[in-house]
């Protein structure tokens, strides 16, 4: 990883790698917040909602210092918010450098699900770290269904084969 000085003036794109939905919304604030903060996610949210703009309204070439504005930060704080959400696995950033004004394009990524978030060694236990013991099973506790059959009761759903085959 290469550290190149972010200028205001420099150009973005953002580009979405995978689908993003309102439940991932959800899956950021109660357990990717924790971790990393609110900017960061701030920061996701902004661009994730810019981009959805973009499919509005065109605005043609957008410069940092525009993000910078909206979001009442610096290209410092910009810069580390950005690495929180790439050490994560959220964001991917790209730069072509050019003599006047770099280009970056960010590329969103779709948090993890919860189940995979939480058999994730890393991830989990950032978030057992950053929380209360009572907080992260209560968090837990909201994305892991422990709703099941009883073991009196047998499985007699069709599969494809059954249906189709």
């Amino acid at each position: 990883m290469s550290d190149i000085l972010l200028n205001q003036d420099d150009t973005y794109e953002i580009q979405l790698a995978s689908i993003i939905t309102s439940y991932d919304e959800k899956v950021l604030f109660r357990l990717y917040q924790p971790i990393i903060g609110y900017g960061p996610i701030n920061l996701f949210l902004t661009l994730f909602n810019e981009l959805e703009g973009e499919r509005i309204v065109s605005t043609g070439v957008k410069t940092h210092s525009r993000l910078f504005e909206i979001m009442l930060i610096n290209n410092l704080k910009f810069v580390k918010f950005r690495k929180y959400l790439e050490a994560l696995g959220l964001l991917k950033t790209f730069v072509l450098e050019t003599e006047n004004v770099n280009r970056y394009v960010y590329k969103l990524y779709a948090p993890l699900a919860p189940d995979k978030f939480f058999t994730h060694p890393i991830l989990n236990n950032l978030l057992k770290r950053n929380i209360s013991i009572e907080e992260y099973e209560r968090t837990k506790l909201y994305f892991v269904n422990k709703v099941g059959v009883k073991a009196s009761y047998k499985d007699v759903s069709c599969n494809i084969n059954d249906v189709f085959f």
